[in-house]
């Protein structure tokens, strides 16, 4: 078996051990968010580093929901520079400012991603969130932060902090499959993979949710059907107010 297979093997996998294990978490995530968006609310999502990727799949996404507040920071985004975004992701109170540009409303939920749970920035973002009386859902690896050391001087985890907690079955250092002939080297990186599915598990549980209230979900139709510009924008302008980003 080749590398590739093998990573699409572990992959499938953990899929399935996430449809498995996972199964309450994204239920009582999926009540949280269909709750909230049914009381004209929103939730909120969070990520930095590739982390951000995660944020950006649930926000202003064709069959997404539309009340979702990404927090964006450029500072915490590779493409701002890829080590300085580490060492911000790392620096004790760089939250309290990304999180001073949002506004939030108590029982709200936000998702709070990060693969190892245990930097400055994540942390601090769920401590705020937990002042603000939201409903922190953690997307994280529970191995993986559970095995390395907390860089928060509260001595946190992100997961300890949560709510609800979605694990994401990846394995420390993320990397899935053993490079032949290099004794360490491991490649096939897959936090990314298994929180985007998670993550849309748990829209799509919402949005069968908000359907079961009696409520059209508000979902974005893709651009690029017929008829869907004229349904997006009446959507955009509706909760433009309450998401930042729009």
């Amino acid at each position: 078996m080749g590398l590739r297979d093998e990573y699409s093997t572990i992959v499938k996998r953990l899929m399935n051990e996430i449809d498995s294990a996972e199964a309450d978490a994204i239920e009582k995530a999926a009540d949280a968010i269909a709750t909230t968006v049914n009381a004209g609310g929103v939730l909120h999502v969070f990520g930095a580093g590739h982390s951000h990727m995660l944020a950006e799949e649930i926000f202003y996404r064709a069959g997404g929901l539309v009340p979702v507040n990404a927090i964006f920071d450029s500072g915490l985004m590779p493409h701002s520079g890829a080590a300085r975004s580490t060492l911000l992701e790392r620096l004790p109170g760089y939250a309290a400012a990304i999180m001073g540009d949002h506004e939030t409303s108590a029982g709200e939920p936000i998702v709070i991603v990060s693969y190892s749970g245990i930097n400055p920035v994540p942390i601090e973002v769920a401590l705020e969130a937990r002042a603000r009386s939201l409903v922190v859902i953690a997307l994280t690896s529970v191995q993986a932060s559970a095995a390395a050391r907390p860089r928060h001087p509260s001595g946190n985890r992100l997961y300890e902090l949560a709510d609800v907690v979605l694990d994401n079955h990846a394995p420390p250092g993320d990397a899935l499959v053993d490079v032949p002939g290099y004794p360490g080297l491991r490649t096939g990186p897959v936090s990314t993979i298994l929180g985007a599915y998670i993550l849309n598990n748990v829209i799509v549980r919402a949005v069968e949710k908000l359907a079961g209230m009696g409520q059209e979900p508000p979902v974005f139709t893709s651009a690029n059907v017929p008829g869907s510009a004229e349904r997006n924008a009446w959507l955009i302008s509706h909760y433009r107010r309450q998401v930042k980003s729009f």
